[in-house]
């Protein structure tokens, strides 16, 4: 919708700049989304064929793509609408690339400081690189930003998950507990509360391990 987007085009060399809030509010349609959960249940369905262990949480990630799905399948893409995998771009450069590190995060496990509920506004962000990247051979995204990593590891999976997740699925990474497993270790130690008037038991990853191998990916 014209109304609501701001962009400067140079037309001589087809790039668009646009601020935070037109990159924001431009859809990405429905069929790209039925496609991707079309992929994921086809590669959970593998998963519980395959699996060696308890399938519980396989099946009940099987049981909510499959209503993720049917919802999808009640929805429309709008003919009067432009959307972002349809707009041919090969090239996605992001400035303040941290402004998007808060993605949701699929874990079992429990540590202080990770924040597995994202925001819609950055699951958004990374379905659009992922956009770009499917149509340009995995490439195609460019981070800008002065701080990558600020106080979680989440920070650190995010990069690498938006602009190298080729590289973490060859090496079984994918996945944000298989990444933490290889990279970083669990402390449990006392803590001042945070109303401090006393103690609690907190578990939180606190140390590296593997780091030479973590900072050759990263780098």
């Amino acid at each position: 919708k014209k109304s609501t987007l701001e962009f400067i085009r140079d037309s001589e060399s087809g790039i668009f700049v646009l601020p935070f809030s037109s990159f924001d509010g431009i859809p990405v349609s429905k069929t790209y989304y039925r496609e991707e959960v079309v992929k994921q249940l086809s590669d959970v369905k593998q998963s519980i064929i395959f699996s060696k262990y308890n399938t519980a949480a396989l099946r009940h990630k099987e049981s909510e793509l499959k209503k993720k799905l049917l919802k999808l399948d009640g929805e429309l893409d709008d003919v009067n609408m432009v959307y972002f995998d349809e707009l041919g771009l090969n090239m996605l450069y992001i400035d303040e690339f941290h402004s998007y590190k808060n993605i949701d995060i699929d874990s079992s496990s429990y540590a202080l400081g990770i924040n597995k509920k994202g925001s819609p506004k950055c699951n958004r962000a990374l379905d659009k690189m992922r956009i770009i990247q499917r149509d340009n051979g995995g490439r195609g995204v460019v981070g800008s930003t002065g701080t990558p990593i600020t106080n979680s590891v989440t920070d650190i999976y995010y990069n690498m998950k938006a602009l190298q997740n080729g590289e973490l699925a060859l090496h079984g990474l994918s996945s944000f507990d298989s990444f933490v497993n290889e990279f970083f270790q669990k402390s449990i130690e006392f803590e001042i509360d945070v109303d401090t008037t006393g103690y609690r038991l907190a578990t939180r990853y606190s140390r590296f391990k593997n780091l030479g191998n973590l900072i050759s990916m990263f780098s």
